[in-house]
């Protein structure tokens, strides 16, 4: 892979971070470069636009608070108090950088944290990790941790870094303390120079960039006696670090699995920017050998021979008589039920994990794993043994020409990848539909339920594997644990047929924005509940409240309340279901008229919890409009007495799923039939709704001549010197079988 090339991969990093040292963020004579500061802040707004997370390391609190502390002094008594003097610096600069930052991300429409850290927030685990779970929710909350050193409680008295206990002696090693305890995808370490060069800059010398370094592991560079192409030059008279710090963290966090670490001019215009869109900017630093689609590996194996196996294992599954297939799918379900104490236990160490880092209630919801979805779920695997073989099947049959005869039968896809969040239970969900269907199955779940999909997948491989006799292998499902995993994964268009995301839009969003493969699914569920002029009370009720309160956290429960202004119980209606514990929020209208607390916070936002938004609309045509604008097209009902408007709503409503009187939560592949759901597609391409088998399904076209001399398409149209002049007769064939 050429420089080049590897710098186009940039693009896809999806976790980045970012620091900015003394030189970059002050100027020399130790004022703020504000200037800089706000530009490097743009830059980074214009990463959270493309859908980035970003993670600021900062320098600069010191140098900031020696300008604010003595800006008075004369130089004698600078010097006498400079030695001394570093951690009041420290606390009045770094209150000077933060709302600094503060005005300049609000000015972004972004959100920043001020994050000070000391190495005892390394060397105690528990501080530790209640620090990077600390990012990482910021992070979910779509915010930007800034880092630095807390210098004003700092035990360190020297830079250099064999100091005893002590874990980073720089923000530049703090970065890769940072980068490697949040698996960052990219690491830019921004400073006064454009890189590396192959001789330390000089006035009247242009020395070469060195633009890139393949990071070899310590053992392998004293093997092979590795010496640097470059020189480090003296160290700047701001910061703590200098090139040298800046080239051994960098070297540190691609050692230590960051994939791609850049050291990069800070004073350059638009140099984050740049470096995204992979022109050649600062250092690049990786680790060899020079990164590959055949080097993306798992365990002993690379991504793409698990695809090629698990293609050729598919292969192999879709030849097996229905019977055969029927009875995996019955090992499967039975080894369900027998592991269920094992599955509990498993899901009962990720609720733990979940309590201690204070998941939200809604991601808990659907963590949870009982014996009753257990059964369910067992159920559900068992229906889907019944149905007819989708495999083989003639979707259609016509006679081309005299003794020429055209089949179309369903086909697997082959090589399914899916990713989901923190619902352990859609695992064993789409791997029976992938059996049923003779497809391979990459699978990558939320951290969330780390130990219950492990869990899962040992017991569904054991059953694959007894329910075939071994003809299939448990490999066939592919169980992904990493972040790099799922990039890399993103990358194989060649070799995965299908991706499918469940999980929230920003999943959703993401997945369809970084690769090439197909995707299918929903980014949000954003579904209405729509109360007639003429609808029974009773009716209403039950139906909203079930579409509600049932699962609260699924794709399918209502989310927006939409009230006639006709309909003669609207006040007892709203009071019940406040009655009911669910927390009613209002438009203007409805929060004077029914007397609620608190306004709706978006038409556009998916609660997953008790919350509903409750809107009082003036006409149905009224109704239709707002579904059509503020849905997310997954699914919607209507509850009424009138057939006209009824069949109004389902036509003119454009969602996956609408229904009448009927409650939201019926959109499942369960409830519609299917056995299992691979997911809800609100796309209008492949498949669309709850998705079953039809959604790891294809096709293909069989042509069979059965005349003695074969078929040329000379046969059918007259030509000159020769052919039977047959004709098409394009008849098709009822009825047909293969």
């Amino acid at each position: 892979m050429s420089s080049m090339q590897r710098r186009a991969l940039l693009a896809q990093k999806q976790r980045w971070l970012i620091k900015a040292g003394t030189t970059v963020v002050t100027k020399s004579s130790g004022g703020v470069a504000l200037g800089r500061i706000g530009h490097l802040v743009e830059q980074i707004k214009f990463l959270k636009q493309l859908g980035k997370e970003v993670i600021l390391v900062s320098s600069g609190s010191i140098a900031c608070g020696r300008q604010k502390l003595t800006a008075d002094l004369d130089e004698r008594e600078i010097q006498r108090i400079k030695d001394t003097g570093s951690r009041s610096f420290a606390a009045a600069g770094q209150s000077r950088l933060m709302a600094l930052y503060e005005q300049l991300f609000e000015l972004c429409n972004l959100t920043c944290c001020q994050v000070l850290v000391t190495d005892e927030d390394f060397l105690d685990p528990e501080r530790k990790s209640n620090l990077l779970n600390t990012l990482e929710q910021l992070l979910e909350f779509g915010a930007v941790p800034i880092l630095n050193e807390n210098d004003v409680i700092s035990t360190r008295k020297t830079p250099l870094r064999d100091e005893k206990g002590k874990v980073f002696w720089d923000n530049d090693s703090l970065s890769t303390l940072i980068a490697t305890g949040l698996h960052v995808d990219a690491m830019v370490l921004l400073t006064d120079v454009n890189g590396l060069y192959t001789l330390p800059p000089k006035e009247g010398r242009i020395p070469e960039v060195v633009y890139e370094i393949n990071v070899l592991s310590e053992e392998e560079e004293k093997r092979q006696k590795v010496k640097s192409n470059f020189i480090i030059g003296e160290k700047s008279q701001l910061g703590r670090g200098g090139m040298d710090a800046k080239l051994e963290a960098a070297r540190s966090a691609v050692r230590l699995g960051v994939s791609s670490v850049l050291i990069a001019s800070g004073f350059k215009y638009d140099v984050v920017r740049r470096i995204v869109e992979g022109q050649l900017e600062g250092t690049l630093l990786y680790t060899g050998p020079p990164l590959n689609r055949s080097n993306m590996i798992i365990g002993e194996e690379t991504l793409i021979e698990l695809c090629g196996r698990g293609r050729d294992a598919s292969r192999i599954l879709a030849n097996l008589t229905t019977e055969e297939r029927s009875k995996i799918l019955l090992e499967m379900a039975n080894a369900l039920e027998e592991s269920q104490a094992e599955l509990i236990l498993a899901n009962k160490r990720d609720l733990e994990e979940a309590e201690r880092v204070d998941l939200k209630p809604a991601l808990k919801d659907r963590l949870s794993l009982d014996s009753k979805k257990i059964a369910t779920l067992a159920l559900g695997i068992r229906q889907l043994a019944t149905l007819q073989d989708p495999v083989g099947n003639v979707l259609e049959k016509r006679l081309v020409s005299q003794d020429l005869v055209l089949t179309k039968i369903s086909t697997p896809l082959g090589v399914v990848c899916v990713i989901f969040e923190s619902r352990p239970d859609v695992l064993p969900q789409v791997a029976s539909l992938a059996i049923k269907t003779g497809n391979c199955l990459i699978l990558k779940g939320g951290k969330e339920a780390a130990h219950t999909n492990k869990a899962f997948t040992a017991v569904l491989q054991r059953a694959i594997e007894r329910g075939s006799g071994k003809k299939v292998s448990g490999d066939i499902l592919v169980f992904l644990t990493s972040r790099d995993e799922v990039k890399n994964v993103l990358s194989l268009h060649q070799h995965i047929d299908l991706i499918i995301p469940r999980g929230s839009g920003e999943l959703v969003n993401h997945i369809q924005s970084n690769t090439k493969i197909p995707v299918l699914g929903h980014s949000e569920g954003i579904c209405h509940v729509y109360v007639d002029s003429e609808a029974k009370p009773e009716v209403a009720y039950r139906i909203i409240l079930e579409s509600k309160i049932d699962y609260p956290s699924a794709c399918n429960a209502v989310e927006t309340l939409l009230l006639h202004k006709d309909f003669i119980q609207n006040e007892v209606l709203v009071q019940k279901l406040r009655e009911a514990g669910i927390d009613l929020r209002g438009c203007p209208e409805s929060m004077k008229k029914f007397k609620l607390t608190h306004e709706t916070d978006s038409f556009r936002e998916e609660y997953g919890d008790q919350r509903l938004s409750v809107k009082i609309v003036n006409s149905f045509d009224e109704a239709i409009v707002h579904i059509n604008k503020y849905g997310s097209h997954h699914t919607d009902a209507i509850v009424t007495t009138r057939d006209e408007n009824a069949q109004r709503f389902m036509k003119e409503v454009d969602s996956a799923c609408t229904f009448v009187n009927s409650s939201t939560r019926f959109a499942d592949g369960f409830r519609f039939g299917l056995g299992a759901e691979v997911g809800i597609s609100t796309s209008k391409i492949h498949a669309r709704g709850p998705v079953g088998v039809e959604g790891l399904l294809s096709s293909k076209w069989l042509l069979v001549s059965n005349h003695p001399q074969g078929h040329l398409i000379g046969d059918c149209e007259p030509r000159k010197g020769g052919g039977r002049n047959e004709g098409y007769l394009h008849k098709n064939i009822p009825d047909a079988k293969l």
